[in-house]
Formats: structure tokens, sequence, C-alpha cells
């Protein structure tokens, strides 16, 4: 299973500047950087493939063609015209549902997620509900941050549950993405713990470092010195006691920590801005990582460049299930 963000062509063009200065433009351009990233997905081979800042949905759906991938889109809402995606091996499974969440309806800024139900084709294996999510950047928001992914398991287990509903097999789940929050962030321990107490953590610091430089990467919403912040976390949260939980409390495992003694890997995104990790493979209740891809353990300078097609690296996973 793999999970890349693709780096929309909108995004390198209107922040070059600040994140990709001294970066050649067809190195930038998104015609080769496509070629680039269909060359690694035909090299890698997952069965499974999630993408973030999928931008040109058809032209990523042509390239993977051809190696037999079939895909489902949900776009952004808003003026954003890029979304998130799941690929998957026709010749191996076939999508019996699929689901693509707006979160601007529950409030929660214009990001999307897609979640894809599969099984099968050949029987040898569960079905499985494969969630992709690309959450908010701005670290000042973490409280649509935390809104955004708990509406986003949320719907995987819902899925989940009811795809068990008329399956033999229990379905697993995997929750791929650009979470846009570090090792050790509140964010990274609400997905693995599963709960949160909102009345101890800064909204401010829920991500992680997340250099401040890049704040302007993405849209500030509402006022950030707003007195009213934590009580919007623990009422449009729903939380009891100011505590926010998610429906697959004590399920969620990273497959990169799994497999590192704990550790995730040192950077899965580098640009002008930040280098850090902020991408993973989350595997749910049954499902277990084999072995995974590292990503250059020390970047030197940023990407895109000749090797890498996109300002992140593709995270992947070697993962099997339980009987």
């Amino acid at each position: 299973v793999m999970s890349y963000n693709l780096l929309a062509d909108s995004h390198v063009w209107k922040h070059r500047a600040e994140l990709y200065r001294g970066t050649r433009d067809d190195l930038l351009a998104w015609a080769p950087r496509l070629r680039g990233i269909a060359r690694e997905v035909k090299l890698l081979r997952p069965d499974v493939l999630g993408v973030q800042e999928c931008e040109d949905f058809d032209g990523v759906s042509r390239a993977l063609a051809s190696d037999g991938y079939e895909g489902l889109h949900a776009p952004r809402s808003g003026e954003k015209l890029d979304g998130s995606s799941v690929f998957y091996d026709s010749t191996k499974f076939e999508c019996v549902g699929f689901e693509a969440i707006d979160f601007s309806t529950s409030g929660l800024m214009h990001n999307a997620a897609a979640i894809a139900r599969l099984r099968p084709i050949r029987g040898d294996g569960p079905p499985i509900v494969v969630g992709c999510v690309h959450l908010l950047f701005n670290p000042q928001r973490g409280d649509k941050k935390l809104g955004q992914l708990r509406v986003f398991i949320d719907r995987v287990e819902a899925n989940r549950a009811a795809m068990a509903e008329t399956s033999d097999r229990t379905p697993r789940a995997m929750l791929l993405g650009d979470f846009n929050a570090e090792p050790g962030s509140d964010l990274y321990r609400f997905v693995s713990r599963g709960v949160l107490d909102v009345t101890r953590v800064n909204r401010r610091e829920m991500s992680g470092v997340l250099d401040a430089g890049a704040r302007a990467y993405d849209d500030v919403g509402m006022d950030r010195h707003d007195a009213r912040q934590v009580r919007d976390m623990m009422t449009a949260l729903e939380g009891n006691r100011g505590r926010v939980a998610h429906s697959m409390r004590g399920k969620l495992v990273s497959a990169y920590a799994s497999v590192n003694g704990g550790t995730e890997p040192r950077a899965t995104s580098c640009h002008g801005k930040f280098t850090g990790t902020v991408d993973y493979v989350f595997l749910g209740d049954g499902v277990h990582a084999r072995r995974v891809l590292m990503p250059p353990s020390a970047p030197t300078r940023g990407i895109p460049n000749e090797e890498y097609p996109s300002d992140h690296f593709s995270v992947v996973a070697d993962v099997f299930f339980d009987e």
C-alpha cells in the first residue's frame, strides 16, 4: 500500500517564490512530474494507492491505467482545484462502495477525503476499507484539523462496519494520507490513542512544529486570536468533559513506527520552508506491516528535483492480515 502527496500544479506556481526558489521550471512542470510519479508507481506496484493534492485526476488515471489501476476521486470544495483519490489494482480488487468527504459541510474548511470499499476478486483475502485524507495545513487551526481527523476516522469505521454486514470475513481498514501533523504531536497521538483532552492542549501546537514561516501556505480561516476556540473544540466536536474520542480507539498503528521501534522517518516532505514527517500509513485492527520503504534519511536539498517528482516522498508499506 502506498500514500503519495503529488504536489498540485497550482500550488507549485502559487508558492514558487517561498517554497521552491532555485528549482528549475522544467523540474516543477506538471507533465514531467506526472511521468515521474507514474514511473515510481510502476516500479513499486502497490495494490492500493492513496494520493493527495490530486489536481489532474483524469491525467493521473490515464497514466496509471496501463498498469491496471482504477481510481476514485474526492475533490476539494471552494476555490481549491485538487483533492484526494484512491487507486487500486483492478486485477486484484473490485470497488463495491465509495464515499467522498467534503469537510466544509461540517464547517471544517475546504479539505477532502476519499474512502473506498474494496473486495478481493479472487477471494484470497479480507475486504478492505481504504481512507485517503489531506488534512488542513494551517498550524494555527488545530481545532479544525482535529475535527477533520475525527470525522475522517469515524467515517472509515462506519464504512468498515457497513461492509461487515455483508461480508463473511472481517473487513480491515487502512488510513493513508498527508495528516499535516508531526510524530509526537497531539494530533498524531489522537490517531493512535483514540482520545484527546482538548482542555490541556494548545490549538496552535497540536500539529507539532510545522515551520511557522510556511503559514502562508494555506488559509488562515478565522481570527487565530479568537478566545472562543477552546469552547469550539469542546462544543463543535461534542467532547465529553473536554475529551474528544474517535471510533477506532486503540485499533490504529503506524506502519512505519511498528517496524522501526516506534519511530517514524526523519522526513517525508522537504521544501524551502519545512523538512519533516507528515505522511503516514495507519493500519487498523488485524492489519500488520511486514516491511516499509524508507525515504532518504537526510535530504540535503528541497524537492522536487531530478529524482523525486513531488515535494513529498511516497510512503509505502508491505502489509498482511490476520486470518
